[in-house]
């Protein structure tokens, strides 16, 4: 099990009143997604803030946007990013980005989607919204990127295994 804090490089990360904690697949989301030439960014679902954090560091010359619909969660963002090198780059957003409205597209979306559709969920209802569909489905996640992405932007995205055919399908209707 994760400890409160997750030690970086150039900024740390507290994660005991978040639902979810900063896991590999996050941190290799971070890593793979291209932050060159980027001037803003949109982290969906931002839990830690660890990818607005990772976004914010790899890409000096961006404003990052992170929208976190748990309220606790989004408040220990905010102490994240305060924390962080960052502070000035870095807005927390608590809020269903489903809301999100921004007179600016953004150059990079990324996010960490819920994974499970229909599986066994949690007794604890914040843990089920951060990691169930009932929160944020495929569909949705699409038509909120579609709509505040630039024309050139990139759309950054971790799948689970096997549900890469859904997201592909959705993505291309």
């Amino acid at each position: 099990m994760p400890g409160p804090v997750f030690h970086f490089k150039q900024f740390r990360v507290r994660q005991d009143r978040c639902a979810l904690k900063v896991g590999t697949d996050g941190l290799l989301l971070g890593g793979w997604t291209d932050w060159s030439g980027v001037e803003r960014v949109l982290d969906i679902g931002t839990g830690t803030g660890v990818l607005a954090l990772i976004a914010a560091q790899r890409a000096p010359a961006a404003q990052v946007d992170a929208v976190e619909v748990d309220p606790e969660s989004a408040a220990q963002a905010a102490e994240n990013v305060a924390a962080s090198p960052w502070p000035d780059r870095v807005r927390v957003h608590a809020m269903d980005v489903r809301r999100l409205r921004s007179a600016e597209p953004f150059d990079v979306v990324v996010c960490n989607p819920p994974y499970y559709a229909g599986e066994a969920a949690s007794p604890d209802e914040r843990r089920n919204l951060a990691r169930h569909h009932a929160g944020l489905t495929f569909a949705e996640l699409l038509e909120v990127a579609g709509r505040v992405l630039a024309p050139e932007g990139r759309f950054s995205v971790v799948l689970p295994l096997g549900r890469e055919a859904e997201f592909l399908g959705l993505a291309a209707e």
